[in-house]
């Protein structure tokens, strides 16, 4: 069966902040947009030696063309806003 996008499933969308004031303030934003934000520091980065935090911000949303350019715009301007980079998002395949 294929993927119904257009049903919400929830989504992962991972931050990358250079210092830990930055990502709670993206973690403020994101809570107030309903996402549920987990924090942790990582030291391991393909783009660096060294990161100070990041983010997972996950909320529940359909994947269809409409809802994801939505949602990506919001999740990206948060992150661009506070100083982050936004480094993807994963989610489950729904098939009924």
């Amino acid at each position: 069966m294929a993927d119904q996008l257009h049903l919400a499933r929830p989504i992962d969308h991972n931050i990358v902040f250079p210092t830990g004031h930055q990502a709670r303030r993206a973690a403020s934003a994101l809570r107030d947009r309903g996402f549920r934000v987990v924090s942790h520091r990582s030291t391991a980065s393909s783009r660096s030696s060294f990161r100070e935090r990041d983010l997972t911000a996950t909320r529940a949303d359909a994947m269809d063309d409409e809802s994801m350019r939505t949602v990506l715009a919001l999740v990206v301007g948060i992150a661009v806003e506070t100083g982050g980079d936004y480094d993807g998002f994963g989610a489950p395949v729904v098939t009924a």
